[in-house]
């Protein structure tokens, strides 16, 4: 691909960067602060594709008193952020899309348990949605593609296998997830095409003879993990990534795609 530009970030180490939650009790003072910010720390921490998302709107918080303890419903209006589900960052630091950036929502109710000084998820669901104004009032803003888009997963595995080439130090990377695949007209220019995806870490060596789509990901407290943005149009292509280090205090979620 020719002009291509790759430019990589190091990011914070991946379990230190999330602030201490407050406790959830059964006080309806701050109740709605509390509850809501742990019930949607927990719909991230459950995602292992997609992006986080961050609150936009409180609809309602219900508690229920129980014999020891209570039980908190509520409905809660979401917008997704430009963190991918691998980034460290902590959902409330995470810029949301804006207008022209395909905004995505999401509605969810959840439903919390509190015995004590221990709070739970007994169950979440949330749907999402795109900004349908945001459609109308922008004709020409990018389009979301399907992400099982044939020739848009061609362009990114070619991109994955140039970066294998070209970047890959210690191991190659393997595709484990398609965040967005958009496809827009660029007037004078053509046809723009941009992906964001993430890559996970593999045993195989630089240089081994397997080739790196067979490749298996290396253990979580081994494996990095890779999120890039990469755009093509008929002038030239450019690539933006960055890294995050291992997973060191938790469990792996993410498969190779």
């Amino acid at each position: 691909m020719r002009g291509l530009v790759l430019l990589l970030s190091a990011a914070v180490a991946l379990c230190g960067a999330a602030p201490a939650l407050e406790p959830v009790t059964c006080s309806v003072d701050g109740l709605e602060t509390t509850a809501v910010r742990f019930a949607i720390q927990h719909i991230n921490q459950q995602q292992d594709h997609g992006y986080k998302f961050k609150l936009s709107e409180v609809i309602v918080v219900s508690p229920t008193q129980k014999v020891q303890g209570c039980s908190i419903v509520m409905r809660v209006n979401l917008q997704e952020t430009k963190c991918h589900s691998s980034d460290p960052k902590h959902f409330e630091d995470c810029e949301v899309r804006h207008a022209g950036g395909t905004v995505v929502m999401a509605g969810c109710v959840v439903v919390l348990s509190v015995q004590g000084d221990v709070a739970s998820v007994v169950s979440h669901k949330c749907g999402t949605t795109k900004d349908e104004e945001e459609l109308r009032m922008c004709p020409d803003c990018p389009r979301l593609q399907n992400l099982t888009n044939v020739e848009g997963l061609q362009r990114i595995g070619g991109v994955i296998r140039k970066y294998n080439v070209l970047n890959a130090t210690e191991h190659y990377f393997v595709l484990s997830d398609v965040g967005r695949m958009s496809a827009s007209y660029i007037m004078g220019v053509g046809m723009n095409y941009v992906a964001e995806f993430a890559m996970v870490e593999t045993h195989c060596p630089v240089g081994s003879r397997i080739a790196p789509e067979a490749c298996t990901p290396l253990c979580p407290d081994r494996a990095r993990h890779i999120f890039c943005r990469n755009s093509e149009n008929p002038r030239g292509s450019r690539l933006y990534c960055e890294t995050y280090p291992a997973v060191v205090c938790g469990i792996s979620r993410y498969k190779p795609f």
